[in-house]
């Protein structure tokens, strides 16, 4: 969502949300180039499922490379699970992943 992703100097801050009827399981965050090869990467702890309409939360940090791509890169959330179980877990995968522009931002669809 708008301002989950922000840049603060070489670091970029990330709000994950658990927005499911279920807990969520451990996942790891990656930031990829768009070719897919991974520049840095951090855990995300397992999230309990929302209670009361409200979203369950866990902030997270990935430094940025020095050599990090000038045309922009992707975050993207991978379970614990192998990407066969991952599939089948989710609903969507479709707000697993975000595209970044070259400032680092948040590219709107």
């Amino acid at each position: 969502g708008r301002g989950d992703v922000r840049r603060k100097g070489q670091t970029l801050q990330v709000q994950v949300h658990s927005l499911g009827h279920q807990d969520a399981p451990a996942a790891t965050l990656l930031l990829e180039t768009l070719e897919g090869d991974i520049l840095a990467q951090a855990p995300i702890p397992a999230l309990p499922a929302p209670r009361q309409l409200q979203p369950q939360l866990a902030p997270v940090s990935l430094s940025l490379p020095r050599s990090a791509p000038t045309q922009g890169a992707r975050l993207r959330l991978v379970l614990a699970s192998d990407a066969q179980d991952q599939a089948q877990a989710e609903i969507t995968l479709l707000n697993n992943e975000v595209i970044l522009d070259q400032r680092w931002q948040v590219v709107e669809n």
